[in-house]
């Protein structure tokens, strides 16, 4: 595991310097790494986890597992074991392994925790969103408190002065930069947070729902989440958009989808006086031959996700000390 910790020595100098960051893909690649090295930044978990090398190897690949006996600082803890449900997946994943700790900073000689996985009921969560990478593991950014995050790998990013992480994409590029000292970002809207939950998630509420013509009064939560390529809606929101949109379900590519070639506004959700969130027409769907794909699902909840749609639109900054999150347009 010798080069697990010069991966992360090398990502928290970096991040550390004012003028230069550590860029990521969509799904995280660490600068300096390798370049089928990634791990996913997860907002909605506390938990950061690697591959085991002996139980991952054959399917992941060896650059995206590791076997933390190479080092000799390595410790060994005891069993983990989680159900690891996505905030808009009824399915459970559980994960198996067991818990580390390791020096992530020779410098200091701090260790950090993190979780060894050797096991899992599915794969949908050590991959890139659309299924066709395998990652090396996710580091998990949960708003949760000190006393219960379940690792500190993630948080050891997080600068002592400015206890802020921002996430920036470049839609050129397609790629995000991970910052751990907020940038001026210009006109932003600053959201603070409804009663802490258990789940460690950053919500926001939402006081309605807006696009075109359609306009719902609600009370609804929004949840943001690094973990889906969808936005996902309450049903009624869902049918009123559909609507605005004429769209019509397809069985060839098994969503809904619009003639809609451009919509003039985008989908505002308002946050009580402050402003609103809003998402662009053109990062919620996507042309597929002669229609535009429509990329929300509906639940049963009165929870919104705010998947990728929301952030390749959107600066996203979280502060953890004051549980805040602010955003500007990034179009």
């Amino acid at each position: 595991m010798r080069h697990v910790i010069s991966l992360f020595l090398f990502l928290i100098l970096i991040s550390l310097t004012v003028s230069q960051y550590p860029t990521f893909t969509y799904n995280v690649k660490l600068t300096g790494a390798s370049e089928k090295h990634r791990f996913a930044i997860d907002v909605s978990t506390s938990t950061s986890f690697i591959l085991e090398r002996d139980a991952f190897n054959a399917s992941a690949g060896f650059e995206n597992t590791f076997e933390p006996a190479d080092s000799g600082s390595f410790e060994k803890g005891e069993i983990f074991f989680q159900q690891y449900n996505l905030p808009y997946n009824k399915r459970y994943t559980v994960l198996t392994g067991y818990f580390g700790e390791d020096i992530m900073n020779s410098t200091s000689g701090v260790k950090e925790t993190f979780v060894v996985i050797n096991k899992t009921n599915s794969n949908e969560i050590l991959k890139t969103l659309n299924g066709d990478d395998w990652l090396a593991g996710r580091l998990g950014f949960g708003l949760t408190s000190p006393e219960n995050r379940t690792s500190s790998l993630g948080y050891s990013l997080l600068t002592k002065n400015e206890a802020i992480m921002c996430l920036l994409v470049d839609k050129v590029k397609r790629t995000t930069t991970v910052t751990f000292q907020k940038p001026p970002l210009g006109e932003e809207i600053v959201c603070d947070f409804p009663e802490p939950n258990n789940e460690g998630l950053w919500e926001i509420n939402v006081s309605a729902v807006v696009f075109g013509k359609f306009n719902l009064p609600a009370n609804y939560t929004a949840v943001l989440s690094t973990t889906t390529a969808q936005l996902h809606l309450p049903t009624k929101a869902f049918n009123g958009i559909l609507k605005e949109l004429n769209a019509t379900w397809s069985d060839e590519h098994q969503t809904h989808v619009t003639n809609v070639e451009i919509h003039t506004g985008p989908l505002a959700l308002k946050h009580g006086d402050v402003g609103a969130l809003e998402i662009i027409y053109g990062s919620f769907t996507r042309r597929v031959c002669d229609v535009r794909l429509i990329d929300i699902r509906a639940h049963d909840k009165n929870v919104i996700v705010l998947g990728m749609p929301f952030f390749t639109c959107n600066n996203v900054c979280l502060d953890f000390d004051k549980a805040e999150v602010s955003f500007s347009k990034n179009y």
